[in-house]
């Protein structure tokens, strides 16, 4: 593997480590792996020996308030399908959206340079490629204040405040939010994507950006929608390592088979089909290495998309870190603000916590002593999605 893609790999992993780690929670695989489903259990099912009647009267009013206690061939209630189905729908469209958030003072070439440096001290010395041994520190500074020149200006614009934001947070990591662990990950991921192409750099900045927003919004609905997004290129790069197994090796004598530029190409072309924003198609249509037909049909391609694209996952994921114990996890959803979102969704905020008469619904996952005693929260899969619904449709 040629250091290049290395460097897309690592990039591409950094960015996603948080994902690895929860997924590894509940045994799902993040990259290159069909995700098995799960299945709910009720709470409450119908004595075997029922007669008739009483089959005939549950199935006529299945639209009604008893549809909940239908059960599909899977083992979930026909509403349970229904607001996955509801979720699926709303995911086929682009779900980051502007939020507000705090201004980080701008700092010098030095300041950038050594806030760097101190969450990820072997950074000083990498370099970027094809620059005559310019150090890759030298480009991030530059796109600081200037962006990023091979995109078009509204593009480059938009990383370029990107940088700002997410240097600003790194340099100040209590208003961000951001625990030095996290901290360190996003650095790393930051500085890395300067060891590559320009089409690495502006996609990681347009993630990380996405994290720091929502962390300093303090909106659980920003939050949700940035991890949204994060499964949606996770899913895009795993479908074009279906059809492109040799994308992460490519080497710089064919860019064009690389996974960024590849993934430009499908962006361009699937673009609203699959949900891609207009910031990333944007950046997409400039990437030269980008340009062409699709190498596969597009009803295929959009096929195994939505096969990697998995709501369910998104929930499990949810589950998952929420769900962890200990204070010092690194969490992408804030448990303060799920919390204030179910003071005012009193239909469903009960559900927050752990709940022993519905065991069934938790799976393997055990809740702590603080958990059990619902002082944190603990959640299962039905009531992540509805919470991904009210976000959504907010």
């Amino acid at each position: 593997m040629t250091d290049y893609s290395k460097s897309v790999a690592n990039t591409f992993f950094s960015v996603f480590g948080w994902l690895g780690n929860v997924i590894e929670m509940i045994g799902l695989p993040l990259f290159g792996l069909e995700i098995i489903h799960g299945r709910f259990c009720k709470s409450c099912s119908k004595s075997l020996d029922a007669g008739i009647e009483e089959a005939s009267e549950t199935l006529s009013n299945a639209s009604t308030s008893n549809a909940d206690s239908l059960e599909t061939a899977d083992g979930n209630s026909l509403d349970d399908v229904s607001h996955y189905d509801d979720l699926r729908c709303i995911l086929q469209y682009p779900t980051v959206a502007t939020v507000q958030t705090r201004a980080f003072p701008n700092l010098s070439p030095a300041e950038i340079c050594e806030t760097i440096i101190k969450l990820v001290p072997d950074s000083v010395g990498w370099i970027a490629p094809r620059s005559n041994g310019t150090k890759a520190l030298d480009f991030l500074v530059k796109s600081y204040t200037h962006g990023f020149p091979a995109l078009p200006p509204a593009a480059s614009a938009h990383c370029a405040e990107g940088v700002r934001l997410i240097v600003g947070a790194l340099a100040d990591l209590d208003s961000a939010g951001l625990k030095i662990g996290r901290a360190k990950i996003l650095a790393r991921s930051l500085a890395e994507a300067y060891t590559g192409c320009q089409a690495v750099q502006a996609r990681t900045v347009d993630m990380l950006q996405g994290e720091i927003r929502g962390l300093t919004s303090q909106s659980l609905s920003a939050q949700l929608r940035v991890l949204i997004e994060e499964f949606r290129e996770a899913a895009l790069d795993r479908m074009v390592c279906h059809f492109h197994p040799g994308a992460l090796t490519a080497g710089d004598g064919t860019p064009h088979l690389q996974l960024p530029h590849l993934s430009n190409k499908y962006r361009r072309h699937l673009g609203s089909s699959i949900g891609i924003s207009l910031s990333r198609m944007e950046a997409a249509r400039s990437d030269r290495n980008a340009s062409g037909p699709l190498p596969v049909a597009k009803e295929l391609a959009e096929k195994q998309f939505w096969k990697e694209f998995d709501a369910m996952e998104i929930c499990r994921a949810i589950v998952a870190d929420v769900n962890q114990a200990s204070e010092e996890a690194e969490r992408r959803i804030d448990r303060r603000l799920l919390l204030e979102w179910c003071g005012s969704h009193e239909d469903l905020g009960y559900e927050v916590f752990y709940d022993e008469s519905m065991i069934c619904l938790y799976g393997d996952m055990k809740p702590s002593v603080d958990q059990e005693a619902m002082r944190q929260p603990f959640i299962h899969e039905r009531f992540a999605c509805q919470v991904l619904l009210s976000a959504l449709g907010a």
